[in-house]
């Protein structure tokens, strides 16, 4: 069977959809034995990021076909960094509409821009999430348009859309019924780094941000609304003013997005902010170490089609506190985090001096985490994607 696949997300930086196609694409080259033959439609030959060269490596070595499309626009990127992303869009619509099509193929799964391209494939795409429909007002306009569209279109063209969890599949089902038929589970999992020996870890983010030895709460997110970071901010802030917590910090690990001026404005006028680290965007290698010498992890997303960071806290033994909405609890199971509700300060507040000062409830958080999470397997996940795609030919 000839699969094509999606690949113009994994460009530098890596965002979230960029490491789903990542690690699914690596785990359908080890679990795919020959049998089928993968092709990888990508948006330019300038690979910068390492992990995507190591993918693009796999697959020359493999029996996978590198389809490279052209460059209109981007090319100007340097010149007009601000509008990279605008550039790379128009570039990826341009070349779907100057005659590449799918006729080679038995199967196209589509991800984020480029879900419409014609031809004789059977489509299949993934849905992350319905933040767009549920609650618009976490995002640009230019978002919501633009899911409107793929939304629209797979309604008319999809042979089989999958969620990426039971949440997002019933968000999407009470939303757009019409998909009900072809609608399909296949949840995410996490790189391979998360599953190594923590001897393993790199420890230079530690020596960066001068945190050996040092107690630290941690968040790991893009900085925008729907993360709800202030509620950590403010967390972070009433423990801070008891003495027994007076030296800890907060590590806020992630790029900002969009929406800030709240955020910059709590943050401002925060009265321990010199105790704050804003990272911005991290190298994968720098996140298990972090996680795991955490105190607590704290996710108060208040909407997720999955929850990819709490997933990856638990692999690697970090105590979690996080979100009881949306898909979140799929992701701890019932006793793998402490479940809260994102916007009851009192209670996030609460839960958080119950971990910090009961070693054995967070060894047993712990221990519940690293357990459930077993369940994500990559390779068994991807096996579900190859019988879906064998299914629809």
């Amino acid at each position: 069977m000839e699969i094509l696949l999606d690949a113009s997300s994994l460009n530098y930086p890596l965002s979230g959809i960029g490491y789903y196609c990542l690690n699914l694409y690596k785990s359908l080259l080890k679990v795919n034995s020959g049998k089928h033959n993968f092709h990888f439609l990508w948006h330019h030959k300038k690979i910068e990021d390492e992990e995507a060269k190591f993918l693009f490596q796999a697959l020359e070595e493999s029996r996978s076909n590198l389809i490279f499309q052209k460059e209109y626009f981007q090319n100007l990127s340097p010149f007009v960094p601000k509008l990279h992303r605008y550039l790379r869009y128009a570039d990826r619509r341009l070349n779907s509409l100057r005659g590449f099509n799918t006729n080679d193929y038995d199967v196209y799964h589509g991800q984020d821009l480029l879900f419409d391209i014609p031809g004789k494939a059977r489509d299949i795409s993934t849905i992350h999430d319905l933040t767009t429909v549920k609650f618009p007002g976490f995002h640009a306009e230019v978002n919501i348009i633009r899911n409107e569209k793929k939304l629209n279109y797979l309604r008319e063209n999809a042979s089989a859309v999958v969620s990426v969890s039971k949440h997002t599949e019933k968000d999407l089902l009470e939303y757009y019924p019409e998909f009900v038929n072809r609608s399909h589970v296949i949840y995410n999992f996490c790189h391979e780094i998360f599953e190594k020996e923590s001897s393993s870890f790199s420890t230079e983010i530690i020596d960066k941000l001068q945190l050996r030895n040092v107690p630290y709460l941690l968040s790991v997110c893009t900085i925008e609304p729907r993360k709800n970071l202030i509620q950590v901010l403010r967390v972070f802030e009433l423990l801070k003013q008891e003495t027994k917590y007076k030296d800890i910090k907060l590590v806020l690990a992630g790029d900002y997005g969009w929406g800030n001026s709240d955020f910059n404005r709590e943050f401002s006028e925060h009265k321990y902010k010199k105790d704050i680290i804003i990272t911005g965007y991290l190298r994968l290698e720098d996140l298990p170490i972090l996680y795991k010498n955490a105190l607590i992890f704290y996710y108060l997303s208040l909407y997720e089609g999955f929850g990819l960071p709490v997933l990856e806290a638990m692999k690697v033994g970090s105590v979690v506190i996080a979100s009881n909405v949306s898909s979140i609890p799929e992701v701890t199971g019932k006793d793998g985090a402490v479940l809260v509700d994102p916007q009851s300060l009192e209670e996030v507040l609460e839960q958080s001096r119950n971990l910090l000062e009961k070693p054995s409830l967070r060894e047993a958080y712990r221990q519940n985490g690293m357990k459930n999470s077993a369940f994500f397997q990559p390779e068994e996940i991807a096996k579900q994607y190859l019988a879906l795609y064998e299914a629809l030919n």
